[in-house]
Formats: structure tokens, sequence, C-alpha cells
């Protein structure tokens, strides 16, 4: 059985007008299947056992992503990491982002620091004429693995 993430997935594909093809499933069910963002090289890594090779991680990776179906992630080191979009997870969170390893961990912040964001956002916004989608919080410092190691 497939899971709901799967299917709206791949109605959000063919609604783009594309196919959703078993290759765009897999990279989907690896990005399901992560505890956080993760970079092409990690996502073929994990889709080996669903026949994923690095080239058509980034041909399916392009489509998934104007379908609004993965979100670009930019990590510290500038390398692009994936995820899926939370209108797919329902599960808002924002990053921790090391300056060290370039690594990207998920959070989620506490709901009095959402409700402080929202309305810094919509003071901002209402003076700039700027309508918001969504919102990210990136924290960058240092990981522990990285901290333990120095």
């Amino acid at each position: 059985m497939k899971s709901t993430t799967i299917v709206a997935a791949g109605q959000r594909v063919t609604d783009a007008g594309h196919r959703y093809s078993t290759g765009r499933q897999a990279v989907v069910r690896v990005l399901d299947g992560a505890d956080r963002p993760l970079t092409t090289n990690e996502i073929a890594e994990r889709g080996k056992k669903h026949g994923l090779v690095l080239s058509s991680v980034y041909r399916n990776l392009v489509v998934l992503e104007s379908s609004g179906v993965v979100a670009r992630v930019v990590g510290w080191d500038d390398s692009l990491r994936y995820e899926l979009a939370e209108a797919l997870t329902d599960h808002h969170h924002h990053h921790l982002v090391c300056v060290e390893c370039g690594i990207v961990t998920d959070f989620e912040a506490p709901a009095r620091l959402e409700k402080a964001m929202s309305q810094a956002v919509a003071d901002v916004t209402s003076t700039m004429g700027f309508q918001v989608h969504n919102h990210r919080f990136d924290l960058e410092g240092i990981c522990a693995k990285c901290r333990a190691a120095k």
C-alpha cells in the first residue's frame, strides 16, 4: 500500500503535466524516509535499492521541485539539499545549519517563537506590500559532532 505522501506527490506531479515515473517515486520514498534534508549524493546512495543513480536523481529532482513536491535547502557549504515540501508533510519546521560540515538538521520551533515570528512577518510584509506564502528560519552554528571533534 502506498503512503499518503507518495500518493499526494504523484498527484502534484501529474497535475503539473509530468509522468510520475518509478524514479520520481523512488526519490520521494527516499526523502519521505529521511530525518533531515539530503544531498543529491545521499539520495542516490539511499535510493540504490530502488534503482536510483545520481544522473536520474538530478533529472527527477528538477521535475519534483517544479511540481512543488520537494524543496531545496542550501547548507553553509553551498551544497544543495532536498526535502519534501511542507505542504505534503504537514510538518512545519526550521533548520540548524552547521558551518563546519554543512549538515542541515530539522527542528521545530516552540509555539511562542512561531507566534512571534508570524507577528514580525506580518509587520514587515504590511509595510512592504509583500505576500508571504511560507517562512523558514535557519540557525547557523556548529553541530555537536563538529564541536566534539575540536
